[in-house]
């Protein structure tokens, strides 16, 4: 055969060769699409359904067909909600604020799942047992009506990044969670959990976010070690019940929300001049003393609460905190002559002095920023009426 004719061919052989694969690839994957999900992983879809009164969701679509009964076989990944890899295996289940009621089912047949929102709902029963769902990464069933305590089994999902059971009515102490490495995200807060503040959290470096606020019964220390997590960016831990002494906090250089409000912690503010990134510091409502520290370096920061607590000194500047919107230290043992500006784009009405030992200023225009800053009214005093607001003997002085 002509030697040119025999080259052709093989050039056209070999430039047909990627097209023949990705057809045979297409071909392949088409395949799989429509086969069904695992017989198994169908049956936990449906138990789903039926027991949490699908019929009533707000979006059911696919999971039936007109005459009632459920979708084909084959066609389980197009239910709505349901998320599958190349149509083979469930990986996601996404039903978040779908009038979901009723009890939530084991994931007993998804061990291929990863990720199941279902916050938002009126799920009630217990957390389901994680060890069915080895691969789990994402896990949120906040704001449901979810009861009892948070398994152990929690320990067994090895790649669990977020954990969110916001708003349930849980009971019982914060498991063991110092085996789950990849934890990014960490909420129990609004619950009714008890035991002691859980000490494994500081050894998850990973960690973005901690929040176990509003859990009344939940005591202990806050880790002294915080400062560790590097990556942490809000932690919340308001309206419990913890102890113990504030932790330095300078090494926490992507902190942006830290919320102990309503505690009993005591000690001094330690570390917080390193936070750039601080958006929102509440401490307020504990046995906090020393003085307020240098602020100025705070330049993102939006709310600082610090009243009812033991704090002394002068008031730090304030004049250059162009981000800060409320500035709040009422009920201290603050003292000295009142010297810095309020925060210049403050929201009037929502900084707070008194009661405390502050010393009015001489400057009648520096008493009427603060009159606005603090009561939202330029003719109303700062320092409060009488009897109710900083010490009695102060007031006087900015008379001339």
């Amino acid at each position: 055969m002509n030697p040119r004719i025999l080259a052709l061919g093989a050039t056209t052989q070999s430039l047909l060769r990627p097209a023949l694969t990705s057809l045979m690839a297409v071909a392949v994957f088409s395949s799989k699409l429509a086969l069904a999900v695992d017989a198994l992983e169908r049956a936990a879809l449906i138990e789903l359904y039926n027991s949490t009164n699908g019929d009533a969701w707000t979006d059911n679509s696919n999971w039936k067909i007109s005459t009632g009964g459920f979708n084909a076989i084959g066609t389980e990944c197009t239910w709505h909600g349901v998320h599958c890899w190349v149509g083979l295996d469930v990986n996601y289940i996404g039903l978040f604020d779908n009038n979901l009621v009723g009890t939530m089912p084991q994931l007993l047949g998804l061990q291929h799942l990863f990720k199941i929102n279902v916050g938002s709902n009126q799920l009630s029963g217990s957390i389901p047992d994680f060890s069915y769902a080895p691969q789990l990464q994402e896990f949120n069933a906040s704001d449901n009506l979810l009861s009892g305590t948070i398994s152990s089994s929690l320990s067994s999902s090895m790649e669990l990044q977020v954990f969110n059971v916001h708003g349930n009515n849980l009971t019982g102490n914060i498991p063991d969670i110092s085996q789950l490495a990849q934890l990014t995200s960490f909420d129990v807060g609004d619950n009714s959990l008890t035991g002691s503040f859980p000490s494994a959290l500081t050894t998850l470096t990973h960690l973005q976010s901690i929040d176990v606020s509003q859990n009344a019964d939940l005591t202990g220390d806050i880790p002294q070690d915080l400062g560790s997590l590097t990556e942490l960016t809000h932690f919340v831990a308001n309206d419990d019940d913890l102890t113990g002494l504030l932790p330095d906090l300078s090494g926490l250089s992507n902190l942006q929300i830290f919320n102990v409000e309503g505690n009993r912690i005591a000690g001094s503010i330690t570390g917080i001049e390193a936070l750039s990134q601080l958006i929102v510091f509440d401490i307020g409502h504990n046995r906090i003393d020393g003085p307020i520290p240098d602020l100025s370096a705070l330049q993102q920061l939006n709310s600082f609460f610090a009243y009812d607590n033991k704090l002394s000194g002068a008031l730090p500047d304030l004049g250059t905190l162009s981000a800060l919107q409320r500035f709040q230290v009422q009920y201290n043992q603050l003292s000295g002559v009142l010297s810095t500006i309020p925060p210049p784009n403050g929201t009037p009405g929502e900084s707070h002095l008194c009661p405390n030992e502050i010393a009015a200023p001489y400057d009648p225009l520096l008493n009427i920023a603060w009159n606005i800053a603090t009561t939202g009214m330029a003719g109303s005093p700062w320092w409060g009426p009488p009897g109710a607001g900083c010490d009695e003997i102060f007031k006087n002085l900015f008379e001339p």
